[in-house]
Formats: structure tokens, sequence, C-alpha cells
């Protein structure tokens, strides 16, 4: 009978095909049975992964899973995202982007937005739709990867723009935004959370260089690895926490971009962390990083824009 750990469970909502472990029928009653089709959550390890299983498993102590809803039916492709999204916020607010522990007392205090079931009916059908979309794709380009490279970032990437150890003085009549790490981890920095702004003069004196359309932001202090791709306001600048990283040649930004945004790469950046307090990454050890990608610009551009369209689309149905 399967056994279910924290590495049986994916980033896309699924399990492994055959788990790394089984359990026997002698264990069987010291553990917990889940059916097919069961909403479980990791909270030890690498937290907040979630699944919808697709068989009937036991479970290791270091899951949760969801047995009976108060709130009566629900559709558990939708409630399965809620929870992703729910850890995937919470790690935002994280020192170093990590949840280094949380337990069912803290989980059940979550706040989240339930709406009515035909509504969720039509966002889990939506996400499914993408998500099938997605493994299709996904399938697609893993027939490829033998042609695929491990290089380090410096190999593909240069730093643009790295205003470390400047505050350039601000001017809230300022023209010139000042990007800072809430705004990023969506496709395009978010100026809604834009709070604070530069005047000409500081722009143009106090910083060491600036951002062009197409950079990959990269944030190194705080929330360590929320990515964004600058959009057309090069008027803009960025805070001292956060470093612009521009595609060399052959390299196609939008690929990089859902390159650095993929979750087990986002993790590379983790693991390099300093501090505790004020968690830091230096972008001396961060240009070392490996990452798996292809050289084959054809393919980048087809990547980048597939998965540009699919960030694109969630954000469509968001607004909705």
């Amino acid at each position: 009978m399967p056994f279910v750990q924290v590495a049986d469970v994916n980033d896309d909502l699924k399990l492994n095909e055959e788990t790394k472990q089984t359990i026997s029928k002698l264990a069987q009653p010291m553990s917990v049975y889940i059916p097919k089709e069961s909403v479980i959550v990791t909270l030890q390890g690498t937290i907040g992964k979630v699944a919808i299983t697709q068989y009937n498993t036991y479970l290791d102590r270091t899951i949760l899973y969801f047995d009976t809803y108060k709130i009566g039916n629900i559709n558990k492709y939708f409630w399965a995202l809620t929870i992703k999204n729910k850890f995937e916020e919470e790690r935002k607010k994280a020192p170093g982007a990590v949840i280094k522990t949380i337990t069912k007392e803290v989980l059940s205090e979550f706040n989240l937005n339930i709406p009515q079931h035909d509504e969720q009916e039509k966002i889990g059908m939506l996400f499914a739709n993408i998500d099938n979309l997605i493994t299709l794709h996904q399938r697609k380009y893993s027939k490829k990867l033998q042609t695929w490279e491990q290089r380090k970032l410096s190999e593909f990437v240069d730093k643009a723009v790295d205003n470390r150890g400047k505050t350039p003085p601000l001017d809230e009549n300022g023209t010139h935004p000042l990007i800072e790490v809430s705004a990023l981890g969506g496709v395009h920095p978010d100026y809604s959370k834009v709070e604070k702004c530069l005047n000409d003069d500081s722009f143009e004196n106090s910083l060491r260089a600036y951002i062009k359309e197409g950079d990959i932001l990269f944030t190194t202090v705080g929330s360590i690895g929320l990515v964004s791709l600058m959009d057309s306001r090069e008027e803009a600048a960025i805070a001292q926490n956060i470093v612009a990283f521009r595609a060399k040649e052959n390299f196609v930004p939008e690929y990089l971009y859902a390159l650095f945004s993929n979750e087990e790469n986002q993790y590379k950046a983790t693991r390099i962390v300093m501090g505790a307090v004020q968690p830091s990454i230096k972008v001396s050890q961060l240009v070392d990083v490996e990452y798996m990608l292809t050289p084959n610009v054809k393919e980048q551009k087809k990547i980048g824009a597939y998965f540009s369209s699919i960030d694109n689309l969630i954000t469509l149905h968001q607004h909705q």
C-alpha cells in the first residue's frame, strides 16, 4: 500500500505516480488512511506543498489532510488552489521567503475568501484546464530535455543594476517610482504598491545605473527570490534590496522570468540565504548558482510566450 511523505508531493497539485515508500499491513493501524481525491498539505520540510491524491494511500505524520468541511460542499480543486496560494502569500511575508515551521493550530487561523459553490466550480474548472494545458506542454518539452544544459547564472545574465548602499533622497512629488520588494512577485512590477518616488535630481545623480525593459528584477533582502519582468516604465528605479539582471545575447527575458519564477529554482536562491533577523543573499554567490535551461532561442521564445499567456489569463480572471 502506498505511504505518502513530503517528498512524494509535487508542485502541480499531484503526487508522484509511485511513492518512495510503502506501508506494511502491520504498520497500517498506526498510520492515517485517506481515500483517492483527498486534499493534503505538507507541514514540515518543504512546507505548504498541496496535492489532490490520485490514489488511496496512507500518510506520513508531517502531512495534513482535509477530512470534512464546515462550509459544506466545496470544490476540491478550488480548495487545493486556495490553500496553495495562501501558503505562497504567507511565504512572501516570512523572513527569507521561507516558512520554517507551522502547526495545525496556526493553519486553522488562516483567513480565506470562499465564494459560493457555483463560483468555486468555475474557478476550479478554469485552473484545472490551465493545469492540464501546462502538463501537456511539459510532456511535450520533456522529450527535449536531453538538449537542455546546466548553466551558472553568470553565463546567461549580466548584473545590470545594483544600487546596494545607495539611499537616494525621496520626494513625494517625484515622477520616478521607486520599486521595492512589495511590488514584485507578479509578471511585472505592481505600481499600486509603490509608495516612494524620486525627483529628477535624485534619479540622475544618486543611482549607479538604470533599469531597462526586459530586465529581470530579483529580490536579495527580506523576501528572497521574488522576481518580476521590467515593463516599459524605464523612468522607474529599484531600491537597494533588488538587483536587476539583463539577459545576455541569445537568451530571451520572458523565458528567464519563467525560469526564475519556478518554485524549485526559487528554492535554489533561499539555500544561500545569510542572516536570521534580516535574511539576504550575496549576488557574488547567486551568480554561481546553476540552472537547467535550453540554449535554443526558438524554444525559449515559445516557452516564454506560453507562460506569459497563462500569467495574463490568470490575471484577467482574478480581475473578473
